[in-house]
């Protein structure tokens, strides 16, 4: 199912497209909520805020840019981001060789 919301995901193009992105996050979670890092409000949302800081720096990891008339797709990703954040930056910090420790709910990156 990762592999078909990645590939919806990205072809998130209309708020009709979005909002068939939504129910499909709420089918994953209800089928797989084990692969959700964030499956309470309160940690998604903190974990949405994180990605929304984050976001420039994250095209810069991908080298794609980031484009501000893409408002759909824009909000997917981050929608997306949010379900799995905390394993993307493990995952980053074991490839860079950095420690990864886990941000106080409700902080801002610096």
């Amino acid at each position: 199912m990762a592999n078909q919301l990645l590939r919806q995901m990205e072809s998130v193009s209309s708020r009709d497209d979005l909002s068939g992105f939504v129910v499909a996050l709420l089918e994953d979670h209800e089928k797989n909520p084990y692969q959700w890092n964030n499956s309470s409000l309160y940690p998604f949302l903190d974990a949405m805020a994180s990605c929304i800081q984050q976001k420039d720096e994250r095209y810069e990891n991908y080298n794609k840019p980031f484009s501000e008339d893409q408002p759909w797709k824009s909000f997917a990703e981050i929608l997306y981001e949010a379900k799995i954040y905390g394993e993307y930056e493990r995952l980053l910090c074991a490839i860079s060789g950095h420690s990864y420790t886990h941000k106080k709910p409700g902080t801002r990156p610096g």
